[in-house]
């Protein structure tokens, strides 16, 4: 495996400069050997206080947070709000994914660095592959145990969590190939499984996860996450 039928990015309407920075890194990586396959925007969802209140649009998707979840950040607080607006944005590629031509797909967040040469090192990583997937997520850590790391436990908030299968761990999201065979199956997943951060929901072993290290791949920490921690924001 070492075509990509196209590279989708979750991009806010408002984050301009982000959306500036992912296609000039983009247009500017060497494509070596491998032609670059085409890259498309995915704008990202923004969820306001009336979307998730009764009669909001979102507000019966409130009902399936995991309880953790509300517990430590609510269900109509920024946090929250952003949480479920990030959720709902990889959601609505995994759903473009589906509808798409069979092969696999580039996803990533708008916080991502691609270094010169990450495509051609992707594609000789990738060609090594021999086992079905799903979902290969980029470990965003520096230790990654070997070069596919299959995930083996469930998040703590997920409903299917037992002691003997549980992990806080949950990873990022902001480089992920998506098998596109196995899109209706990740979202028939989403929509079983409680709701909260959507790089947890995606640490689980009933789907076919594996985490890897894609050499000219990084997260950019330089970005402030769109999704901040309680203590991180002013009152509104």
């Amino acid at each position: 495996m070492n075509t990509f039928e196209k590279i989708f990015y979750i991009n806010l309407d408002k984050d301009i400069a982000r959306r500036s920075f992912i296609e000039k890194q983009y247009y500017n990586t060497n494509p070596c050997q491998h032609p670059l396959p085409p890259i498309e925007r995915i704008p990202g969802n923004l969820v306001s206080q009336k979307d998730v209140a009764k009669k909001g649009k979102f507000h019966h998707l409130v009902k399936r947070y995991s309880d953790i979840f509300k517990h430590d950040y609510g269900i109509n607080t920024p946090h929250s709000r952003a949480t479920l607006g990030c959720y709902l944005s990889h959601k609505k590629v995994y759903e473009e994914i589906a509808e798409s031509a069979d092969g696999y797909y580039i996803v990533l967040e708008d916080d991502v660095i691609l270094n010169k040469n990450w495509f051609k090192n992707l594609c000789n990583l990738t060609s090594r592959i021999d086992f079905k997937f799903d979902i290969i997520r980029q470990m965003w850590i520096s230790n990654c145990p070997g070069a596919f790391s299959r995930i083996e436990k469930f998040n703590l908030c997920s409903k299917y969590v037992s002691p003997w299968n549980s992990c806080s761990y949950s990873g990022g999201l902001h480089f992920q190939i998506v098998n596109q065979s196995s899109a209706n199956k990740i979202l028939n997943f989403l929509n079983t499984e409680n709701i909260f951060d959507v790089d947890a929901v995606l640490h689980n072993p009933i789907l076919n996860i594996f985490h890897t290290k894609i050499s000219g791949v990084e997260h950019n920490f330089d970005f402030e996450s769109n999704i901040k921690r309680p203590w991180d924001i002013k009152k509104e």
